[in-house]
């Protein structure tokens, strides 16, 4: 759930753009995500 939040608020930030990112990206986010969702 709370990977959701940050991945939904990272879509507001940088939009459609998100998508088009690398998979090597999407996976430096999530564990961002994961990092700050814990702290």
């Amino acid at each position: 759930m709370r990977t959701r939040v940050a991945l939904r608020h990272s879509s507001r930030a940088h939009g459609p753009a998100r998508l088009s990112l690398p998979d090597k990206v999407l996976d430096e986010l999530k564990a961002i995500g994961s990092a700050s969702g814990a702290a």
